[in-house]
């Protein structure tokens, strides 16, 4: 995965997605912008990473708050 270390941790780029929109190669960018992506906070949020686990004693109504959320 672009972008991980051993062991499947993000590691930052080295430069942002929005300094390599212009300049550098189109894989650096992808590279730098998964990054960023995977390390965002609203990835990172507890209550989607307890839903993408299924870590719910009723996933039916998780899928409910979700959706209304």
């Amino acid at each position: 995965m672009p972008g991980a270390s051993a062991g499947g941790v993000v590691n930052k780029p080295r430069t942002s997605s929005v300094e390599l929109l212009y300049q550098g190669s189109s894989s650096e960018f992808v590279d730098a912008l998964t990054s960023e992506v995977l390390t965002h906070v609203a990835v990172r949020h507890e209550y989607l990473l307890r839903f993408s686990r299924g870590d719910y004693p009723s996933m039916a109504f998780a899928i409910r708050d979700f959706a209304l959320q």
